[in-house]
């Protein structure tokens, strides 16, 4: 992984990827760890970033939906240091939010 990652989320595609959203550290910095989406590929030992999400967020949840979306939901936005009442969608073969 490129970004620290504390209070992050987790979920599985394909049983393939793994793919890690949000941090709790280095959530202020430019670096926008919080944001960051990374994908670590299990076939060929590469991890690679994935579009950032809209909202930085930590204590969050991730699931696949039929190994074609990733939802991002709920936690704690970063800025705000508030609850997150949002969800978040990835079509991960397009890489888009």
């Amino acid at each position: 992984m490129k970004h620290p990652r504390h209070g992050h989320s987790v979920c599985q595609i394909k049983q393939r990827y793994i793919i890690v959203s949000g941090t709790r550290k280095d959530c202020l910095s430019l670096f926008k760890s919080s944001f960051r989406v990374e994908c670590y590929d299990s076939q060929i030992d590469e991890w690679k970033e994935l579009p950032m999400m809209n909202e930085g967020r930590h204590y969050h949840s991730s699931c696949n939906l039929n190994h074609k979306f990733v939802f991002v939901f709920g936690g704690i936005r970063n800025r705000e240091k508030r609850y997150s009442n949002t969800i978040e969608r990835l079509k991960f073969e397009d890489g888009q939010w």
